[in-house]
């Protein structure tokens, strides 16, 4: 018998109980972190979990069951290389981490017993599965979703109509040449409005400020925004409408954060995608307003655990 203890015994009755053809419908497949783990025992647990799937690989047992399982679909299951549970982890040219938030990424997705990769090109990546997932810059997660079909339906969500109420402050759409030329509306903080990270979100006072923004054969659209001088800035991680971990990553480390206008505002926002990072802050005042909204699969760490990292990381592609 594979399972000798209490607790192996019911980590092998669990997954049946997600089994439509035992318990009935509407309870089809189960995401890895909802496994009930136990922080004391995980590592042993893990490799129980392991060992169970090499049984059905191996067809150990089977003799023993009532009815004859069919291999083809069983066996293409949890064959793929040994762990079908794969992450590909960006690096840069000398084979390293590509930064710090890859690093997390890969303690994290590790420590969950997923098999993970290192790529420098994406181009070298030919598991085409939707289940093996990329950590890397926007532009090759986004190509990795584009890839898989896997179509990104809302567009940029910096600012989102549902919580405009939290922001406080002035926000408007304009184009960087119609800025250029209404010098009334400048000192004011822009940022790329459709194109994320086409440049780094600054403030523009003078004209200096605008050299290499303005382009001769393309008019970029931009968000403007009231400059709002923040004491401190903090990243709530969510994931399905619920907060995973709350990081400040600029500002004073005394200010207060008021929880409630933030899970008032994830109540708000019914449109969300199924993670995101909430970026809010203090002004000098002491009022408390949203910065901006960042997709799930682009946010850095700030100290965040690396499984709950791998957890925030779910793309809105798969909601």
């Amino acid at each position: 018998m594979l399972a000798k203890t209490s607790r192996e015994r019911k980590m092998t009755i669990w997954p049946a109980q997600r089994d439509q053809s035992v318990v009935g419908t509407g309870t089809v497949g189960f995401d890895i972190d909802e496994i009930p783990w136990t922080i004391d025992t995980f590592d042993e647990e893990k490799e129980f979990m392991l060992r169970m799937i090499t049984t059905v690989i191996t067809e150990a047992a089977w003799t023993k069951l009532c009815y004859e399982p069919r291999k083809d679909g069983v066996i293409q299951c949890f064959s793929e290389e040994e762990n079908p549970m794969r992450a590909y982890i960006q690096t840069n040219n000398n084979g390293d981490f590509y930064n710090v938030n890859a690093f997390i990424a890969n303690e994290g997705f590790s420590s969950l017993g997923w098999e993970t990769i290192k790529f420098f090109d994406l181009r070298e990546i030919q598991d085409h599965r939707p289940e093996s997932l990329l950590v890397g810059g926007i532009g090759n997660v986004r190509k990795r979703l584009e890839q898989l079909g896997l179509g990104r339906t809302q567009g940029e969500i910096d600012y989102p109509t549902a919580l405009a109420g939290y922001l406080r402050r002035k926000v408007w759409s304009t184009t960087i040449n119609d800025l250029f030329q209404d010098k009334e509306s400048w000192n004011v903080f822009i940022k790329p409005k459709d194109t994320t990270k086409k440049f780094a979100g600054k403030v523009v006072k003078e004209y200096i400020d605008f050299i290499g923004l303005v382009e001769e054969n393309e008019d970029t659209s931009i968000w403007c925004s009231e400059i709002v001088d923040f004491k401190t800035e903090w990243r709530c991680f969510i994931r399905y409408g619920e907060i995973l971990d709350i990081r400040r990553y600029k500002g004073a480390w005394d200010s207060m954060l008021d929880s409630s206008v933030i899970e008032k505002a994830i109540s708000d926002f019914r449109d969300a995608p199924a993670a995101y990072g909430m970026d809010s802050g203090v002004d000098q005042e002491g009022n408390m307003k949203l910065v901006e909204i960042n997709d799930g699969h682009s946010l850095g760490t700030y100290g965040i655990s690396p499984v709950n990292m791998r957890n925030s990381s779910q793309p809105d592609g798969q909601n």
